[in-house]
């Protein structure tokens, strides 16, 4: 089951239909790195009028805004700041719906393209720290904070390693204080580009992680993000990627479940839609003369194999309204995972589709795999 899928979007961007970057993006927005009196810090800017920092020494967020009466006057006061390189911002912490009154306050002047100098004070004004701050990166495409701003939490990840076992099968497991990830031992077939996979996925989640407690504007529990085996032959090797429920702000919590599949003969990600006739386009259905939709011969399958399209179930109502994901093998058929509206996401369970009944809809390719998991 899966509302999430891989990143957390940092800010939440008011009235934006399409990103601002390069030259469309105030002169000062971007990634700057420096000091508050004599702590090192690094801090984002967005084009988009919302700000962040964090002090490398402990790696929590902190919001950055200007002055207004909601969000968007608060936003567009830091834009026009970011325009012309004079600065004025208050750091409160809290989530962005209801934050806590200002720790501290920004002045800034920009000094060139590059510099940005001035000092931090206290609530109360009767502490001064100076501030100074060079850039390290312009805005990027996304005109949110991009990989600059979170390089030292990705190079100060500590990463624990141990082994373990799957089915008989050894394996390394890798583990931080938000994820663990199981890989193949170096010298078994495939293993380059899986460990590869897995030591990006690590750092993947400690951003994550780091994002998602800015959203929720306090420090939580770790998330427990794991990317651990499912189906291992000697030529696949199925990952889950989970994430169990996790608050990162806003109306809902935040989980996943995707799956990786990898031809270990090979060390490539493999697109298990190749093993259906037309792919993912399989589950499209057609226009009838009276307007309606008929789903296909694939979405009838499945929707008749759902584990919950049961007469006494409430999930029955709403199968057809399943969003399908690609499937894996297992020796029982073709596993198809999928998801519902956040109000019915309970009735995300996996279609196992069998073999015997999943061979009209298989390609060569597919075949292929199903005779390997009938021997």
């Amino acid at each position: 089951m899966s509302n999430s899928h891989r990143m957390l979007a940092l800010f939440c961007v008011v009235g934006a239909t399409a990103a601002l970057a390069g030259d469309d993006a105030p002169r000062y927005a971007g990634t700057w790195a420096g000091s508050l009196g004599r702590s090192e810090i690094r801090a984002c800017f967005s084009a988009y009028g919302q700000a962040e920092y964090y002090y490398l020494r402990h790696r929590h967020s902190l919001r950055l805004q200007a002055e207004g009466d909601d969000v968007e006057q608060r936003d567009a006061q830091l834009m026009a700041a970011l325009a012309d390189g004079r600065i004025r911002v208050s750091e409160v912490g809290g989530p962005s719906f209801e934050p806590t009154p200002p720790t501290g306050h920004w002045s800034l002047d920009a000094e060139g393209e590059n510099a940005l100098l001035g000092e931090w004070t206290n609530p109360t004004g009767q502490r001064v720290l100076p501030l100074r701050l060079h850039r390290v990166a312009a805005q990027g495409a996304s005109g949110e904070c991009d990989d600059a701003y979170y390089a030292p939490i990705v190079e100060g990840l500590r990463i624990t390693r141990d082994t373990a076992t799957f089915e008989g099968r050894p394996h390394d497991q890798w583990s931080t204080a938000d994820a663990t990830a199981m890989v193949p031992p170096a010298d078994s077939p495939g293993a380059a580009a899986i460990r590869a996979a897995g030591e990006a996925w690590l750092r993947d989640r400690a951003v994550f992680a780091f994002q998602c407690e800015a959203g929720r504007g306090m420090v939580g529990e770790p998330l427990g993000a794991s990317l651990e085996p499912v189906v291992w032959t000697d030529t696949l090797l199925v990952q889950r990627d989970g994430l169990p429920e996790t608050y990162c702000g806003g109306a809902h919590g935040n989980f996943s479940t995707d799956y990786v599949v990898w031809d270990l003969q090979r060390g490539e990600r493999i697109d298990p839609w190749t093993w259906i006739v037309d792919g993912e386009a399989a589950l499209r259905g057609t226009e009838r003369e009276d307007g309606e939709v008929e789903a296909s011969a694939l979405s009838k399958a499945l929707e008749a194999h759902h584990p919950r399209n049961l007469p006494d179930d409430e999930c029955r109502e709403v199968i057809a309204m399943m969003s399908v994901s690609a499937p894996y093998p297992t020796r029982d058929g073709l596993v198809f995972p999928n998801t519902f509206f956040h109000a019915m996401r309970a009735c995300g369970d996996d279609i196992v589709l069998p073999w015997r009944e999943a061979e009209p809809f298989l390609s060569d390719a597919g075949r292929a795999v199903m005779r390997a998991f009938s021997e």
